[in-house]
């Protein structure tokens, strides 16, 4: 056989098994493109045709992973139905001649298996997983708003049953290599070092010379066999009879299915992927004559021309242009320097959990506190947060013993002489941090980016209080850190572009987004926030009733209620940051003020037991909400949410205004990213542009006269209005 694929390395063994190894050229993890699929359908003629070959073992020449799935560029250029439909089918091809070889086929799995990775090794006769942390399988169609088209909804169901299938396609959660050997996702788990004993071990029965039944992808149970083994004792399922009962018979199914309907029913219009996924999965389920993949090509098509489609990818693409360093910093020529060592500041919530994650991700850590009893209270929760790392598989036990011993926690100034950057996370006070800043200039080497985790004070203010402001910028996390994607880099005037690149490449070896913003009051993320907490806890104190405004935003697509969140964030830091950010709005506002009489009453949310809302558990189960003191007032669902959501979009188009970032996606993925806004409408601006931008400016102008001239338009959502209609014409 002379085969010369252009991303596969292919050879033969001496028993027949012929060996893939997946490399595609020029791209840092494996994907599919139209390359890629054009080899692997000669790969699977040779096969076909050639009754020497044994069996056929797919692997990845990558350390990034085994096979990330479709390349979305080319779904981005996809512009009917018709031709979603087509790409389907011509997967759904491959998948199916995969599944048909007369051979037992092994997908070996290492790091990311997603998408149409796992389609692909699903349609394998095996699934060899590699333990460790990075391997991870899953189907995130759903978060781009749609589903898998390659066979998935049909064969991952058959394979895992309902229960463990549901949740990955409908949230796009990903599973681990032991959690995938348990549903019965992955036949074998083993190391690294194991994996071509493990393979000889899988064939041994295929080249004993013993033929077995061809691969059928009916995982299920025959009903007679099954029954026999209940009354054994033993169902062969990992949930025992009642798992069985859901999973393998057609009352179980049918019974998860109806349960799963009413859990997604009220997000299905926004997400209509939801119902497209249980309409495919319910079309194979049982179907044996193709019905299925037909439906699921049907829908992917239908899902392609979604608003909702087009607006998650679009946040998926303004993700990528946001790690890259020619969006941010251009003209630089040498390459950004790079930072190993990071002194943190601070042990409190903010500053444990930076430490936690830099740890994590590989670079060394200096934690400094004032006194030794704050050291080790701030050790605590890092050791917390590393328990919570281990328990989601993020890291191993000895990993984390590893990385635990290796932060360096002092109270002595001469731990930070040889770091290259300094994250202060101290109390939001201008004075404190100054007086911080003072020691850092004085303590840390002259080359170290010295950055603060405020907020929302200014940047410029904080760095008026050493000689060299312009080595003082902002590095704003959002909380809790290891789960939260948006850092906002924070430059002035006197920042130097080096030190900018320093920090765009280390917020990405974090794992995480960079969002380089302007030194203005709140930066992006909270300034354009403040007037929406604003905007509901004045309708609070005009007696609309607390669960009503969070329902009202719930219902919008919001993951909580306004109220809710600032329970969440805590009153007092919220009466803090409301204290920076009032001299923004253009009519004086109660919202400072309530919060502080709340914070000083000690009901500052759920770390007190009590907020806008009574909490139980320590915090982790929301009761009742507060007795509202005011004169009950009623207000339309509609209403609610239009008065604060429109002083939301109204920011955020005045951000774009005075420049604190350069262009609208910014503001759209920052807003996603850092506050939740409803993903499917891609962002305040993105949802100006699928609305109308005339209608946003008219509902303001209405609200603008019977509540107040905060509600005046910006001049720019108003020259937004012209500008779009001139696009149309065109």
């Amino acid at each position: 056989m002379d085969l010369h694929l252009a991303n596969f390395d292919v050879h033969r063994d001496f028993r027949g098994v012929m060996t893939a190894i997946l490399n595609v050229a020029d791209q840092s993890m494996n994907v599919f493109n139209e390359s890629v699929l054009h080899d692997l359908d000669e790969l699977l003629r040779a096969v076909e045709h050639d009754p020497s070959v044994k069996a056929l073992v797919f692997r990845s020449g990558k350390e990034s992973g085994f096979l990330a799935g479709a390349d979305l560029h080319v779904i981005a250029t996809l512009n009917s139905s018709e031709a979603a439909e087509q790409i389907c089918a011509a997967g759904q091809g491959l998948m199916q001649r995969i599944q048909a070889l007369r051979i037992p086929t092994v997908a070996i799995i290492n790091g990311v298996c997603l998408g149409g990775g796992l389609e692909f090794a699903l349609a394998c006769r095996y699934r060899v997983v590699i333990d460790d942390p990075r391997t991870k399988l899953g189907l995130p169609e759903v978060e781009l708003g749609l589903l898998p088209g390659w066979g998935g909804t049909q064969r991952l169901p058959r394979l895992v049953g309902l229960t463990a299938a549901l949740p990955m396609l409908l949230t796009g959660k990903k599973v681990g290599a032991k959690e995938a050997v348990k549903i019965g996702l992955a036949d074998a788990i083993c190391k690294r070092e194991e994996v071509d004993a493990k393979v000889a071990d899988l064939l041994a029965i295929h080249l004993s010379g013993n033929p077995v039944d061809n691969y059928t992808e009916d995982a299920s149970f025959k009903l007679g066999p099954a029954i026999f083994g209940l009354f054994k004792g033993q169902t062969g399922h990992k949930d025992g009879m009642l798992g069985w009962l859901k999973d393998r018979t057609r009352l179980g199914q049918w019974a998860v299915k109806k349960f799963t309907q009413r859990m997604i029913g009220s997000n299905s219009k926004n997400y209509p992927a939801l119902p497209a996924i249980m309409t495919a999965v319910s079309a194979g389920l049982h179907d044996r004559s193709g019905k299925g993949y037909a439906v699921e090509r049907e829908q992917f098509g239908k899902l392609m021309m979604t608003d909702a489609h087009r607006s998650l990818l679009g946040l998926f693409f303004q993700r990528e242009r946001a790690r890259k360093m020619e969006t941010w910093v251009r003209g630089l020529e040498a390459k950004p320097r790079r930072i190993r060592k990071v002194g943190v500041m601070g042990g409190g919530v903010m500053g444990a959990g930076i430490a936690h994650w830099a740890s994590i991700q590989g670079f060394e850590v200096v934690l400094k506190e004032v006194s030794a009893e704050l050291l080790d209270a701030g050790l605590g929760r890092i050791r917390d947060l590393f328990d919570e790392s281990i328990r989601k598989h993020a890291i191993s036990p000895a990993d984390a013993a590893t990385k635990i011993g290796a932060i360096t926690a002092t109270t002595d100034w001469r731990a930070f002489a040889d770091v290259d950057l300094v994250i202060e996370a101290v109390t939001e006070r201008m004075d404190i941090k100054q007086a911080v800043f003072r020691d850092l200039e004085l303590y840390c080497p002259k080359h170290a980016i010295l950055a603060s985790n405020t907020s929302a004070l200014s940047i410029r203010g904080i760095g008026e209080s050493i000689h060299d402001s312009g080595r003082v910028v902002g590095l704003h996390f959002f909380n809790p850190v290891h789960r939260m994607q948006l850092v906002e880099i924070v430059r002035t005037e006197q920042s130097r572009d080096e030190d900018i690149a320093a920090l765009v490449e280390f917020v990405k070896k974090l794992g995480k987004v960079p969002l380089v913003t302007a030194d203005s009051p709140g930066f992006v993320v909270n300034r354009i926030l403040f007037p929406y907490l604003d905007e509901a806890v004045r309708l609070h104190c005009e007696g609309v009733p607390t669960e009503d405004i969070d329902k009202a935003l719930k219902r919008f697509g919001m993951p909580m209620g306004p109220l809710d969140l600032l329970d969440q964030v805590g009153l007092d830091v919220a009466a803090h940051v409301a204290d920076s950010l009032n001299g923004l709005s253009a009519e004086p506002s109660p919202t400072g003020e309530r919060l502080h009489e709340m914070a000083a009453a000690g009901h500052i949310g759920r770390k007190s037991g009590q907020g806008f809302y009574v909490y139980s558990q320590g915090g982790k189960k929301r009761g009742k909400a507060v007795a509202n003191t005011a004169k009950p007032k009623q207000m339309s669902m509609d209403d609610i949410r239009d008065r604060i959501v429109l002083r939301l979009v109204n920011e955020a188009a005045k951000c774009l205004q005075e420049g604190v970032v350069p262009e609208a996606w910014m503001v759209d993925l920052g807003m996603v990213l850092g506050t939740g806004f409803a993903p499917f409408l891609g962002g305040p601006i993105r949802m100006c542009e699928l609305r109308g931008f005339g209608d946003a400016v008219a509902k303001l102008e209405y609200f603008q006269k019977v509540a107040g001239s905060r509600f005046t338009p910006s001049q720019w959502l108003i020259d937004q209005i012209e500008h779009h209609t001139e696009n149309r014409t065109l």
